[in-house]
């Protein structure tokens, strides 16, 4: 066995192991393994683990198998013995396949996610639906490329011109519902951009008890509209001036008579960005009208998705794989997450750890509840010896 002071005390992997690694449910194993098949030859919850980490890193499948063995943090986390045999990759990938047909993975999602809103204290309260593009496993080329580009302005306009033609996305948001309903989720506020939001959505979001907001699809007027007092608003009732050296134009206030608080110009576009003030633009008596989007963070999560754990290219020729790709993307970034919550300012709902240490009770982070922090151990111990070549980057 290693040592258990091989890394230092506040390391992730040990917060893995205390906090996640307990969590995952060794009883997934009925459902992907039934009895006339025989058990698996392997531990779930390490298989669980190793596909987790392979998101968290973006690893090959033959990438996790090497490293089994060779990632000091991957062993401590798994609760694994140095020598131990690892997951081959194929066996590693079957175990993959097993998943694309059951609804495991989803379960393991809500379950883990259930967990780290509990121990961070986070509200359900508001929550915001987005969505964005995702290309195929074919090779982006130039003609390709231009295809695409087609039917996206094809469909841009589609949009303007036919109203409720292309509405098609509009059609997952009960599902979405009914998805947070079922794992205990269900928000009060749900914010979701133009693709989700239309009468119908709307309606249908009341009667569950949610309260949809957000841009409305396919929003147009005429010049009968626009002279009606209660007409959406556009930029041509923003305040605005224009520079005459450089014809840059700036916007001075918006149709509330609030300031702007920056302008950022777009260096891919060349567009010009104007930030207000979120907390003015939800007391504004005209902010229903308003076309300034009220931003509530979703956009950072959707790049970190994208830049961090690849989601924007599937890796699969079939749906249900794909699907999940973006699910065990979804969990490494919500575990990632958790143990930088941990690390920053502890967890509301302490476990038993498996080697003790000590805690230190403190009124922090939490304005009404005692969080608990780790208390930091020595650094390497003589008798490491392996070398870590590689280290998440939290």
């Amino acid at each position: 066995m290693f040592s258990p002071n091989a890394l230092p005390q506040e390391d992730w992997c040990y917060l893995y192991r205390d906090q996640v690694y307990p969590h995952i449910d060794e009883d997934l194993s009925r459902e992907l393994y039934p009895s006339e098949t025989g058990r698996p030859n392997t531990q779930i919850k390490k298989a669980v683990s190793i596909l987790i980490f392979m998101d968290m890193e973006r690893h090959t499948w033959r990438g996790a198998e090497f490293l089994q063995t060779r990632r000091l943090d991957w062993l401590i986390a798994t609760r694994t013995p140095i020598g131990e045999e690892p997951i081959d990759h194929t066996t590693l990938f079957k175990f993959f396949l097993r998943m694309e047909t059951s609804c495991a993975a989803r379960k393991l999602f809500e379950k883990l996610t259930v967990r780290f809103i509990g121990a961070c204290g986070t509200s359900e309260k508001k929550q915001r639906t987005d969505s964005f593009f995702m290309h195929g496993w074919l090779q982006i080329l130039s003609r390709y490329g231009l295809f695409k580009e087609t039917l996206r302005v094809f469909l841009q306009n589609l949009r303007k011109q036919k109203l409720g033609l292309y509405e098609e996305i509009s059609k997952e948001l009960p599902g979405i519902q009914k998805r947070l309903e079922e794992g205990k989720m269900k928000p009060e506020e749900q914010y979701s951009d133009a693709g989700f939001v239309n009468g119908q959505t709307i309606v249908d979001s009341n009667e569950r008890g949610i309260l949809l907001e957000g841009p409305s699809s396919g929003r147009s007027q005429s010049f009968e509209k626009y002279q009606a007092g209660d007409r959406p608003l556009d930029t041509a009732d923003f305040e605005v001036c224009v520079d005459e050296k450089n014809k840059a134009v700036s916007v001075l206030a918006c149709p509330g008579k609030q300031a702007p608080v920056d302008h950022v110009q777009s260096e891919k576009t060349g567009k010009t960005l104007v930030h207000f003030d979120a907390s003015v633009c939800r007391e504004c008596k005209v902010n229903t009208r308003c076309p300034v989007k009220i931003g509530t963070g979703v956009e950072a999560t959707v790049s970190e998705m994208v830049r961090v754990h690849g989601v924007r290219r599937s890796r699969y020729r079939t749906e249900g794989r794909t699907r999940l790709q973006l699910l065990f993307a979804s969990i490494a970034c919500n575990v990632k997450r958790f143990i930088r919550h941990g690390i920053l300012y502890g967890y509301i709902l302490p476990v038993k750890t498996y080697f003790s240490r000590a805690f230190s009770f403190v009124k922090g982070f939490f304005s009404v509840s005692f969080v608990f922090k780790l208390k930091k151990q020595p650094c390497y111990t003589e008798c490491c010896f392996l070398k870590i070549s590689q280290r998440i980057n939290l």
